[in-house]
């Protein structure tokens, strides 16, 4: 830190930290996926037929979710226990201010959520497999995205990538499939 304060005269990120990324992020092993029902409703409203209101936009947006009980994938015999996770991320469209005035290759303008203007779904699997020793080791070992999930472009300089990776890195895994063990000391 001191050395990029003496090069910039100030703290700055270079081009390395803001196009890195990161490293495997992990949370807490035993919290299992959920389920839940959401609820999404919104309205723009543009009167442009009203001379001094054309360019005004009022916009409402009203969102709920429920969640139901937790499922889980885990599975145990004796010592050995085998966890599978996935991650389902849904079709998802550039924001509509950013389509606006956007033209196909004949001419004709690009609207809000068409599949051109759109990046597809995803689903990553994770498998992990685990086994206790007494009380106090743990020996685990598994793969992180399981089939290769590559994930979709988003190209620079379009909302949604701000890292440099061609896509968006803090979304979909952009390192591919990665294998991993080690042992627990439980203390």
């Amino acid at each position: 830190m001191n050395a990029n304060i003496a090069a910039n005269g100030a703290f700055t990120l270079n081009q390395a930290d803001v196009q890195g990324v990161s490293g495997f992020d992990s949370g807490n092993p035993n919290l299992k996926e959920e389920r839940a029902n959401t609820l999404t409703i919104g309205a723009i409203i543009t009167p442009r037929s009203i001379d001094f209101l054309k360019n005004f936009n009022f916009t409402v947006d009203y969102s709920r979710t429920r969640i139901k009980a937790p499922l889980s994938a885990r599975r145990g015999l004796g010592g050995l226990n085998l966890q599978y996770r996935g991650n389902y991320i849904g079709r998802s469209f550039l924001d509509d201010q950013f389509v606006l005035g956007l033209t196909d290759s004949a001419g004709n303008p690009v609207k809000a959520r068409d599949r051109r203007a759109s990046v597809g779904a995803k689903y990553y699997s994770d498998l992990q497999a685990s086994f206790d020793v007494g009380d106090h080791f743990e020996f685990y070992a598994g793969v992180d995205n399981l089939f290769d999930t590559s994930p979709p472009p988003i190209i620079s300089g379009l909302p949604g990538n701000v890292t440099g990776t061609e896509t968006d890195a803090g979304t979909y895994d952009a390192i591919g499939r990665r294998f991993y063990s080690g042992i627990r000391l439980k203390f």
